[in-house]
């Protein structure tokens, strides 16, 4: 890693390219429960190289980001992983998802939003291995969901007892959206962590799609006392979960984007002519 680094730096590229390794699960003696999970005292000297570079490349211990790369449960299993379920999947994935859009961190570090990557978007039916290796994801590979999902912090908070959604109205003037936007993320204090960049309701981006989010939140939470779907005219109410709508444009720019990958990688491939 040293020696990695240098070379970067004489290339004055140290900026752009960073240097990582992955580490074993042996690290940690005791993963579970992760309450009291405590490192492995063999590999001390190992660590103290790592933070040792990690000190000498001046990085700051006091605001690492926390990264959950992989997370997620089984919605299927053999008989001998019974906890391998759907309801173990759907209340797992969805409190999740809970967590990360509160906006705070572990208990150590509270004003450090966790990023989570979560595993997995589909079912591998073709994936060797266990049963619950197969049922990873949160979608057939039709497009259809495995069990009730969502990535609106409101409608999993509250169950929608109202069974109606608050969502802009198509030919709303856009600077009024705007000025509802921003009055329902701050003085109505919707929870907007959810359409901010790289967060999961960020795409498509576009007033309206974070109006229509932001409306909702502040509608599911305060209607009970009062709150009214209206925002200066520019929102109406609908039955037909704007989740939903949200979920279909996430598979289409993933499954868009992926063929048009795999297209520039066969053009430029050598054997692009022999595919």
């Amino acid at each position: 890693m040293n020696h990695l680094h240098k070379a970067l730096v004489a290339s004055n590229l140290n900026f752009r390219v960073k240097i990582s390794t992955p580490q074993s699960m042996d690290i940690i003696s005791r993963p579970f429960p992760p309450s009291t999970a405590t490192f492995n005292s063999s590999w001390n000297s190992t660590i103290y190289q790592l933070l040792q570079f990690l000190l000498n490349t001046t990085f700051n211990f006091n605001n690492i980001p926390i990264v959950v790369t992989e997370t997620g449960w089984p919605s299927f299993g053999a008989v001998n992983e019974p906890d391998a379920t759907e309801k173990n999947a759907e209340t797992y994935n969805n409190n999740l998802i809970l967590r990360v859009l509160n906006g705070s961190g572990p208990p150590s570090q509270p004003k450090i939003a966790l990023n989570t990557y979560l595993y997995e978007l589909f079912n591998e039916d073709k994936r060797k291995g266990p049963v619950s290796e197969k049922n990873w994801g949160i979608f057939y590979a039709n497009g259809s969901s495995v069990y009730p999902f969502s990535f609106s912090a409101s409608n999993q908070s509250n169950g929608n007892s109202l069974g109606s959604f608050c969502v802009a109205k198509d030919d709303s003037d856009t600077d009024k959206l705007q000025a509802g936007l921003s009055w329902a993320c701050g003085q109505g204090q919707a929870n907007c962590v959810a359409i901010q960049p790289g967060r999961p309701c960020y795409f498509p981006n576009n007033v309206k799609s974070h109006a229509s989010y932001a409306y909702n939140d502040y509608y599911q939470k305060m209607h009970n006392v009062g709150g009214t779907c209206d925002f200066d005219g520019t929102a109406t109410t609908t039955t037909e979960d704007p989740s939903k709508s949200m979920i279909l444009i996430f598979l289409f720019y993933f499954q868009y984007f992926g063929i048009l990958l795999l297209s520039v990688l066969r053009f430029f491939s050598p054997l692009s002519k022999h595919i």
